[in-house]
């Protein structure tokens, strides 16, 4: 709030800023636009980071259409996209590839779903951290972009574990915010997923402070993990 009165933001400037991209999105036949081939409206991250947009806005905003847009497009991303493995790939319906930042993108979209709705987006969540935790968890900490049983052998031999934002946030910073969320989200149960996202911090904390702005996500995650932890 002070935040937003020291750049003179008003509630209504969030409103016309949504509702101009929703009628954008509507009005390109649902988002194909611009975008090589693919459907931009096929890409898990992108379709996950709008869901947990429309649904935190509308309901900061108090705009009930946007939050049921918002977990409209989640349910639509987990019912078409999820394997029978239990993963996202990054095309929504697609058989692969399968990256870690999906997961934790499609997770933190869930959790805001489960906030303003409830149900079994909970549930969902602690799926998809099931997958990242046996998946994508890197031995010296933090997460590897692919997952560790890929078939190609320089992936296995050089895992990235990415703090860098870009062009995307990074997915260990990713990682670590839906992990810690998700771990305040279930309470007592969820002790595992607070733990990964604290280690995750402590072991790559030192490369995203060398990095700076430009590992914006994991200083997010630390100074929310650490918060929570203290």
């Amino acid at each position: 709030d002070e935040a937003a009165k020291r750049l003179k933001l008003r509630p209504q400037d969030g409103r016309r800023f949504t509702a101009a991209a929703v009628a954008r999105l509507a009005g390109a036949d649902r988002g194909r636009a611009n975008h090589g081939s693919e459907d931009p409206r096929r890409f898990t991250g992108s379709n996950a980071r709008w869901a947990q947009a429309l649904i935190g806005g509308g309901a900061v905003l108090r705009e009930d259409d946007w939050v049921r847009e918002g977990l409209s497009l989640t349910r639509e991303v987990l019912d078409r996209g999820m394997d029978g493995e239990g993963r996202v790939c990054r095309l929504v319906g697609s058989t692969g590839p399968c990256f870690a930042a999906d997961q934790a993108h499609l997770g933190l979209a869930l959790l805001a779903a489960h906030r303003a709705a409830g149900g079994d987006y909970l549930v969902r969540a602690e799926g998809l951290a099931g997958v990242l935790l046996e998946r994508f968890s890197d031995p010296r900490g933090g997460f590897s972009d692919v997952e560790s049983a890929l078939a190609d052998p320089f992936c296995r031999r050089f895992p990235m574990r990415s703090v860098l934002d870009l062009p995307e946030p990074s997915v260990n910073g990713l990682a670590a915010l839906f992990l810690g969320r998700l771990g305040a989200a279930v309470g007592s149960p969820g002790k595992r997923y607070r733990e990964a996202a604290l280690r995750t911090c402590a072991v790559l904390g030192a490369a995203a402070a060398d990095l700076g702005p430009y590992a914006g996500a994991i200083g997010l995650a630390m100074e929310e993990v650490m918060s929570d932890a203290s």
